[in-house]
């Protein structure tokens, strides 16, 4: 997948709110990230969360460097937006 829906919000309240009988939404933290330098098969940089719940569960969620970058650029443009 090369593509992702981004929706911006302007504060918590218009967030979506997560109901935990629908998702699993324990608490957790990111523990590290590692960067791979050729972590797709196109040989780009990907970068992995390692994520711990309280519960003691361990999870990994891989994001491609693009993905990071689109997402840092977005972020980015919102906070220019508020300084305009």
């Amino acid at each position: 997948m090369n593509a992702l829906k981004i929706e911006i919000v302007d504060n918590p309240s218009l967030a979506p709110n997560y109901n935990r009988d629908e998702l699993d939404t324990r608490a957790a933290t990111i523990d590290k990230c590692i960067i791979v330098g050729k972590g797709t098969v196109e040989g780009n940089p990907t970068v992995d969360f390692h994520i711990f719940a309280e519960d003691g569960s361990k999870f990994v969620a891989m994001l491609t460097g693009n993905l990071v970058k689109s997402l840092a650029a977005t972020i980015e443009g919102f906070e220019q937006r508020g300084k305009a």
